[in-house]
C-alpha cells in the first residue's frame, strides 16, 4: 500500500473513532465532498484518492491536525510490529504544511479589496519574471478570464457573497456598495498580466455552463432589480464566447502568450491552480468554494501537484491540436450553452 494512501486511510480512521456515529459521519462527509455514498466508500477504502481540497475540508471540519494523523500512523505501525521488525523502513512521516487563507467574509468589503489587490500584485510579479507560467484545472471559468468582462467578474464575486455572507443582497445593491473601491482598474491589470503569461488550462463540458447556471439561479430567485442588468450580463457572456473562440483555436492570448486549453471528458469537481517560473512551481492554490482558496509554497506539495496536473492532462484532449470535428464540437458547445440559457432566462421561445 502506498504511503499517501496510508495517510488517507488514517484520516478516515480518526474520523470514525472521533464521531462514533456511522450514519451521521457518512452524511456529513458526503455533503462536504459533494459525492454519493459509493464514491465516499471508494475514498474510505483507498481505491480513489482524495484531492487536496477534499483532504483539507475533512481535516478542517472534523478538527483533525496533521499531528493526529502522524500519531495514528505510528500507533498502527507499532501494533503491526513494523517499527521494530522492519528497521529498513522508516515510520511514515506526515508533513506540516504552511498555508495562507484570506477570508472574504465582511460586508464592508475590505476583505474583497485586499483579495483583489493581492491577486493583482501576484500577477504583476509573475508576469515580470522570465518564462512564467500558470497551470489550471478549471472546475469553473477562471477569474483571470472574467476580469476582462467587468460585469461578469463582479457577478462571480457577488455570487460568493450571496452564498456565504448575505443571501438577501441583490446584484445591483452589491455593485453600489463596492463602487467606491475602483476594482475595475485592478481587473484590467490582472487581465493584461494574465494575457502575458503562458498557461495550460483543463476544462470540462460544464466549466462554462456553471457561470450560466448561476445567472439563471439569481434570476429565478429575484436577485436582479432590473431586467437590463440580466441582459447586460448575457451580452457579456456572448462577448466571452467570442473572446474564447480565437484563443482556443489559435492557442494564443491577446498579449501574445500561448495558451493550451484541454477538454477533459469527465467532470471536475475541484479546481487547482499552479504558478511557476521555468521548470519550477512556486505556489499552488486549492479552490475551497468559488473564489475562496488556500495557497501553499511547500516544495513537496508543489511537486506532487505538478505530477497530479499532468496526470489529468494525459487524460484530456488538447483542443488546438484536435481534429476539426472535436474543435467544432467544443466551440459549438459554448455557443449552444449561451443560447440555451439566454432563452431560458429571458423566456424566449422558438
Amino acid at each position: 500500500m502506498q504511503p499517501d494512501i496510508d495517510i488517507q486511510l488514517a484520516l478516515f480512521q480518526i474520523i470514525e473513532e472521533k464521531i462514533k456515529d456511522p450514519e451521521r459521519t457518512t452524511a456529513e462527509m458526503m455533503e462536504l465532498l459533494c459525492v454519493e455514498k459509493r464514491s465516499l466508500r471508494n475514498r474510505q477504502r483507498g481505491t480513489t484518492y482524495l484531492t487536496g481540497p477534499e483532504f483539507y475540508r475533512l481535516a478542517r471540519h472534523f478538527d483533525i491536525r496533521l499531528y493526529d494523523i502522524e500519531l495514528q500512523l505510528q500507533q498502527q505501525a507499532a501494533a503491526e510490529g513494523r517499527l521494530e521488525k522492519s528497521p529498513g523502513r522508516a515510520p511514515q512521516t506526515v508533513l506540516s504544511i504552511d498555508s495562507n487563507y484570506m477570508p472574504l467574509l465582511r460586508l464592508e468589503f475590505t476583505d474583497l479589496q485586499q483579495y483583489i489587490d493581492a491577486l493583482c500584485e501576484e500577477m504583476e510579479i509573475l508576469a515580470s519574471k522570465d518564462s512564467p507560467w500558470i497551470k489550471m484545472v478549471c472546475s469553473e471559468v477562471p477569474l483571470f478570464h472574467l476580469v476582462g468582462f467587468e460585469q461578469l467578474a463582479f457577478f462571480k464575486i457577488f455570487m460568493y457573497y450571496h452564498h456565504i455572507v448575505d443571501e438577501k443582497l441583490t446584484f445591483e445593491e452589491f455593485l453600489r456598495k463596492i463602487k467606491r473601491f475602483d476594482l475595475s482598474s485592478r481587473f484590467r491589470t490582472i487581465f493584461e498580466n494574465y494575457a502575458a503569461i503562458d498557461s495550460e488550462e483543463i476544462w470540462d463540458r460544464h466549466t462554462f455552463e456553471k457561470l450560466l447556471r448561476l445567472i439563471h439561479e439569481c434570476n429565478v430567485y429575484g436577485k436582479f432589480e432590473q431586467q437590463k442588468t440580466v441582459e447586460g450580463l448575457l451580452a457579456e457572456v456572448d462577448e466571452l464566447v467570442k473572446y474564447l473562440n480565437p484563443i482556443i483555436l489559435e492557442g494564443k492570448k491577446i498579449k501574445g502568450a500561448w495558451i493550451e486549453l484541454y477538454d477533459y471528458e469527465s467532470v471536475m469537481r475541484e479546481g487547482i491552480t499552479l504558478i511557476g517560473v521555468g521548470n519550477k512551481p512556486t505556489k499552488a492554490f486549492f479552490t475551497l468554494f468559488m473564489l475562496q482558496n488556500v495557497s501553499t509554497t511547500h516544495t513537496e506539495i508543489l511537486s506532487f501537484l505538478k505530477l497530479a496536473f499532468h496526470a489529468i492532462l494525459r487524460r484530456s484532449n488538447l483542443i488546438v491540436k484536435s481534429s476539426n470535428r472535436l474543435k467544432s464540437t467544443f466551440l459549438n458547445l459554448l455557443s449552444e450553452q449561451a443560447m440555451q440559457y439566454r432563452n431560458k432566462i429571458l423566456k424566449i421561445h422558438e
